[in-house]
């Protein structure tokens, strides 16, 4: 009888803080309801104004002063204890994590696409809840042309609120400059690809769309980053939440999402890939180097040749400053290129200086751009910044 009494004292005291956490839940998003502004029912963002009346001047239009208010307006959030209550696995599906989402965040929500293999499965479940939905696009200028026209097809039939962002320097012009950096064999060369062609223009699309949260459609089985995270997350360098709805699900699960919805795959599926990047970097899954006989992660080792599973669009941890240091420092490879097809014509002309570095002591690229000019025998000067 007394093991009885313990039972169910112990299922009350569970029950009781599993309450007690929803509760103090509620009622922090009561107290933020109530702190808003409202016209004709509708909640109406005014970011500028809200974050000169709390943090620096509204007359500082600079990208610092911009994230330093972005820092100090976005909300604060027990992510611990969201994960463990009305995020987890057991309490809440993917539909139910977007509802909270739009509950939580309202016309402050966004969410990603790369119109991939699996992309329609996300898309159209978050536009069923929020059809109105900023929906980001990192558009890298190096797709397949069957991924262009997958979104065409998906934006129509799906009436999204489509926002295409682009790297402000064109692909034409990145290899003009820096050359096919995602052909070399190093990792500085590799992020800063990933960093100009789509970190900094996700970035740029989180401030100008005044986001402080975006849904994205990773999952756990995918990569051993995403295994690890959790269905709520902080990007603290950039000033955001991100929510992932279907981190739980299997391969599995998404095809019966889009039999049960009639939804298509990427057309290239039909071509043996089974997951979609760069056309330059993304193979079918007969060419894969993967021995894996995870389906899941061999899937991801069609990518880059197999040496990486991540672009760094959910691995970036920098901050605005330190990516525009990271595109900065590309000057330094367009120095090496310009030293490889010029420098030897430098040396006749009298000056006997050949090429001009200005870099950084510490800067990676700067020294990757010596050791070529070292490695072709041409003269340089270097001048330190």
């Amino acid at each position: 009888m007394g093991d009885i009494q313990r039972s169910s004292l112990d299922a009350a005291v569970a029950g009781g803080a599993v309450v007690g956490a929803l509760l103090v839940i509620t009622m922090q998003r009561i107290a933020r309801l109530q702190g808003r502004k409202f016209t004709g029912g509708a909640h109406v963002p005014k970011l500028a104004e809200e974050n000169s009346n709390s943090c620096g001047s509204s007359d500082d239009d600079s990208i610092s002063s911009y994230e330093s208010n972005r820092e100090c307006d976005l909300r604060k959030l027990d992510m611990d204890l969201l994960n463990a209550t009305v995020l987890s696995e057991k309490e809440a599906s993917a539909e139910e994590c977007v509802r909270w989402a739009l509950e939580e965040f309202g016309e402050k929500l966004v969410m990603s696409t790369s119109f991939g293999m699996q992309s329609a499965v996300l898309l159209h479940m978050a536009t069923k809840v929020a059809p109105n939905i900023p929906v980001i696009w990192v558009d890298t200028g190096y797709l397949h042309k069957e991924t262009y026209h997958f979104a065409e097809h998906l934006n129509r039939r799906l009436s999204l609120n489509l926002k295409v962002y682009q790297s402000d320097v064109s692909a034409a012009r990145m290899e003009a400059l820096h050359g096919q950096l995602w052909d070399r064999d190093d990792d500085d060369f590799h992020r800063a690809y990933g960093v100009l062609r789509k970190v900094e223009p996700m970035a740029r699309a989180l401030r100008e769309l005044g986001a402080e949260a975006m849904i994205s459609g990773v999952r756990g089985a995918q990569t051993k980053h995403r295994a690890g995270l959790k269905r709520i997350t902080l990007n603290s360098a950039q000033k955001h939440y991100r929510i992932h709805p279907l981190l739980h699900w299997t391969q599995e699960d998404v095809e019966n999402y889009l039999a049960k919805h009639n939804l298509p795959y990427h057309p290239l599926k039909r071509k043996g890939y089974v997951s979609i990047g760069d056309e330059h970097s993304t193979k079918p899954l007969a060419m894969s180097p993967s021995t894996s006989t995870n389906s899941e992660a061999s899937s991801r080792s069609t990518r880059f040749n197999g040496k990486q599973q991540e672009c760094g669009l959910h691995t970036e941890k920098a901050n605005v400053a330190e990516l525009n240091a990271v595109l900065s420092s590309l000057s330094s490879i367009s120095l090496s290129r310009l030293g490889q097809q010029d420098g030897r014509k430098a040396a006749p002309h009298g000056t006997n200086k050949g090429i001009e570095i200005y870099g950084r002591a510490n800067c990676r690229f700067c020294k990757a751009a010596k050791r070529v000019l070292d490695a072709k025998k041409l003269p340089y000067t270097w001048y330190t910044l």
